[in-house]
């Protein structure tokens, strides 16, 4: 049966709301237009055609599809067509962020419409252009807006530079400052060992920018960060740890105070530590990693007291290395750093640190002069405070009393204004001190001492326990600028030890080489800490002293310390190598007896040593002070303990006696005595000189003390006053630039003036106080010779008396240029000095000969 064509409605009968816009119709009447196609189709118009022009698959026609199986669009997965998105993928528009495509918007942000709500257009492209009803469904109109069948292009507005810009760099500020925010938004506590350490800067760390140490082992940042049962711990470097390709290790230690008291654990810089890590590598890599524990019972300054507990986690990356372990309990310990390379350099942390506290550091400079005076303030110590990551409150500070005064008051100023007053080694101030981070503080420490202590001994130490503080950790280094213990008001006429060395200007000192310290296979190396720069010996009638001093912190040692030797036999000696011992630095004095280098134990191809005195010391500490003699009656040789050795140290010198009797020596025997140190490196110094010894000798190395003293003074009242200078030296010594003070007060300065050995020179005219206190310096100020004389109306002096040096003074007949009454001339030093230089000679060109044979 044929099926009867459906005419398509007129446009005049249609509904006027369903009317095409004339303009449009307008415009598709100068199109070419496909001669089968009606020219409104509604639903179809070929037979089989379902709501479309074309085969069967169409579904409503050119609006929803042009091709069998497009679904809504043009191509496969395009939804609703033109209407809705151009390109696979495309939501509702052109460009991301278009809405509802060519419908409802050209651009971003543009709704429903060309522009935002100008000239009320509403609806868009669809139901914009003020045409509100066009064609349904036929020839491609839709509302009015012919779809062409190419692609429509649409204009576009130009985009805002500025604003582009600022989207780039709101998103780069997003990308940088997201890591930090997440970093900064975890607990301090959450750390992980894996080799990335933004972490840290969550738990923050303690920096130093001056550099100490080789780049590889010099310390710049440190940090401690405490779990719940685990305590991690990270270090940089200056340069990449472990990084030198020769084999040579290298090691990172952190030492840690569990219980944070300093009087348990092993002794290093002011803490007791309970445990240690110790981290080595080499040729750039990681070797070992470990933890110990420092065993109860050992001595505290003997590291071999540490016991290896296991292994630990441990990354490193570059010039920085993160760590870990597990602790038992709950601590959070004061820990320092350390590290050390093969040829024993060292460095460590400048700071103490615990886990979310403050620290404290504090510099203590030693200032005392060689004498001070009774009754007057004396400033004997300047102190410097630094706080790190926060703020510090003192209350107090407790120093540690030197020397045997015991009246004496301290005062503490600030600048000008005085903070507070002690009449002990306890000092508290009121308000308690604030140290705030990144402004320092400084301070002196001042002394007054009593009138009834002349001729004693005082100084003054501090140390971190003396700091009175509970703001965190405190690191204290002590600076000797000048001495650490001074005499009141005159020095001693004898060598007295007590650690003060300004009474050696009555022995005999005498001037070694820098920079001559040698390994045991002949290589210098740089060592201040054992590099002899002064040696000598001061002789009564009871004592055999000596004096040794070196570039920089005599009996210093080493914290982590390797074997030790020393450069005589030790058969007999106390664990030379052993408890006590490990990591200490060794002075001391050989003695040939007989002049006989086959007899003895054979000492640097020299001497045959028959005698030793053994001083070991750490960290400024003497350890060990013993003398020895070489015993072989039993065949067996060895060194039998003679007695204890008086010593005493400061930051560069150290002084030890003996009693002269425990020497096997005649009245007529001269003995070669030679000076050593060594470290714990087995590297050696010895003196460049050997010095003779003889019981007759006395007057030798007991006279000198710069050549020149105050040998006699008229403190007249009622007239005026004068002052007599003997020079006991060997040779002229000119005064240029010498002063005399009483008290504070310059009374006299010297021109040129020389003084002949033997001679005297009397200053007259002089106006001395009550009470004098003389002291007569050199022209670099160094204190020369010093006396307290009181007024008297007797018309006799106050002078030296005896033999030298002269240690007595009585009230005697005046006798200005001449010797004194009951004062017993010095010797013609020819007659001694003669053949003393001859025997040094002798010895030193033995040794220098010996020493050029083992050079080759």
């Amino acid at each position: 049966m044929r099926k009867e064509r459906q005419r398509s409605p007129a446009p005049d009968e249609l509904p006027s709301f369903e009317r095409p816009d004339e303009r449009s119709a307008y415009s598709d009447s100068k199109k070419e237009k496909p001669q089968d196609t009606p020219r409104h189709l509604s639903n179809g118009s070929v037979s089989g055609r379902v709501n479309g022009l074309s085969v069967r698959g169409r579904v409503n026609g050119l609006v929803n599809g042009f091709i069998n199986g497009r679904i809504n669009g043009l191509r496969n997965g395009r939804i609703n067509g033109l209407i809705n998105g151009f390109t696979n993928g495309r939501v509702n528009g052109l460009r991301n962020g278009r809405i509802n495509g060519l419908v409802n918007g050209l651009t971003n942000g543009r709704i429903n419409g060309l522009k935002n709500d100008k000239r009320n257009r509403y609806d868009g492209l669809v139901n914009g252009l003020e045409h509100k009803t066009g064609l349904v469904n036929g020839n491609s109109f839709i509302n009015g807006f012919r779809m062409p069948g190419a692609r429509r292009r649409m204009p576009i507005s130009k985009r805002n530079s500025s604003l582009r810009l600022a989207i780039v760099l709101a998103m780069v500020a997003i990308v940088t400052i997201t890591p930090f925010l997440l970093i900064f938004s975890m607990p301090e506590s959450t750390i992980k060992i894996d080799g990335y350490f933004f972490d840290w800067e969550r738990a923050g760390y303690f920096q130093e920018m001056k550099a100490t140490a080789a780049s590889d082992v010099d310390i710049r940042e440190y940090s401690t960060v405490v779990g719940q049962d685990i305590i991690y711990g990270y270090i940089s470097t200056d340069d990449n740890m472990f990084s030198r390709d020769n084999g040579e290790p290298s090691a990172l230690y952190g030492f840690f105070d569990m219980d944070n008291n300093p009087s348990t654990g092993y002794i290093i810089d002011g803490i007791g530590a309970e445990k240690m890590v110790e981290i080595i590598g080499w040729n750039g890599t990681l070797k070992s990693a470990t933890v110990s524990d420092f065993l109860v019972g050992f001595d505290r300054m003997d590291f071999s007291g540490f016991a290896y507990r296991g292994p630990i986690d441990a990354i490193p990356a570059d010039n920085k290395i993160e760590f870990s372990f597990r602790m038992s309990g709950t601590h959070n310990p004061t820990t320092l750093f350390m590290s050390k390379d093969v040829q024993g350099q060292e460095d460590a942390s400048q700071y103490t640190v615990r886990f979310g506290e403050p620290a404290l550091r504090v510099t203590a400079e030693l200032v005392i002069p060689d004498v001070i005076l009774v009754d007057s303030r004396e400033r004997v110590m300047d102190l410097e405070f630094e706080s790190a990551r926060g703020n510090f409150t003192i209350a107090g500070l407790t120093f540690e009393k030197l020397g045997t005064a015991s009246q004496y008051r301290i005062s503490v100023f600030d600048a000008f204004p005085v903070m507070g007053y002690s009449n002990g080694a306890t000092l508290t101030f009121e308000p308690a001190l604030q140290i705030k981070e990144g402004y320092g503080k400084k301070l002196s420490i001042c002394v007054e001492i009593d009138g009834g202590e002349i001729s004693s001994s005082f100084g003054l130490s501090l140390n971190a326990t003396g700091i009175g503080t509970t703001s965190g950790p405190v690191t204290v280094d002590e600076i000797q600028v000048s001495n650490r213990v001074a005499y009141v008001s005159e020095v001693p006429h004898s060598v007295v030890i007590d650690g003060a060395f300004a009474d050696w200007r009555y022995g005999y000192i005498m001037t070694d080489n820098a920079n001559d310290v040698r390994l045991a296979d002949g290589s210098l190396i740089n060592d201040p800490s054992i590099d002899i720069t002064g040696y000598g010996m001061y002789l009564d009638q009871k004592d055999v002293a000596i004096y040794l001093s070196v570039a920089d912190r005599i009996c210093n040692g080493t914290s982590i310390p390797k074997s030790i030797t020393i450069p005589v036999p030790t058969q007999g000696l106390p664990n030379p190598v052993g408890q006590d011992l490990i990591g200490a630095d060794i002075a001391g004095a050989v003695l040939d007896t007989d002049l006989d280098p086959s007899t003895g134990a054979s000492f640097s191809d020299t001497l045959g040593a028959d005698y030793l005195v053994f001083i070991s010391g750490k960290k400024g500490r003497i350890i060990q002070s013993e003398l020895y003699a070489w015993d072989s009656s039993q065949g067996n040789a060895t060194w039998r303990f003679v007695e204890r050795v008086r010593s005493a140290v400061d930051s560069k010198r150290m002084e030890f006696a003996f009693n002269f009797s425990d020497l096997s020596m005649g009245d007529l025997d001269v003995a070669a005595v030679s000076f050593f140190m060594t470290d714990w490196k087995s590297a050696t110094d010895f003196s460049d000189g050997i010095l003779p010894l003889a019981k007759w000798q006395i007057g030798t190395y007991s006279r000198a003390f710069g050549g020149i003293l105050i040998n006699e003074v008229m403190n007249d009242k009622g007239s005026l006053d004068w002052i007599e200078l003997y020079n006991t030296g060997t040779g002229p010594i000119t005064l240029t630039g010498w002063v005399i003070y009483d008290g504070a007060t310059v009374i006299y300065a010297f021109g040129a003036i020389t003084i002949a050995p033997g001679e005297f020179f009397v200053v007259y005219n002089l106006g001395i106080l009550k009470n004098g206190d003389l002291r007569l310096a050199d022209a670099g100020g160094l204190l020369i010779d010093s006396v307290t004389v009181k007024e008297s109306s007797s018309p006799k002096s106050y002078s030296r008396i005896g033999s030298p040096p002269y240690s007595t003074w009585r009230t005697v007949v005046a006798t200005p240029g001449t010797v004194n009454a009951g004062q017993v001339p010095i010797p013609e030093f020819s007659d001694i000095l003669i053949p003393l230089v001859g025997m040094i000679g002798m010895f030193t060109f033995m040794r220098t000969q010996r020493r050029k044979v083992k050079d080759g």
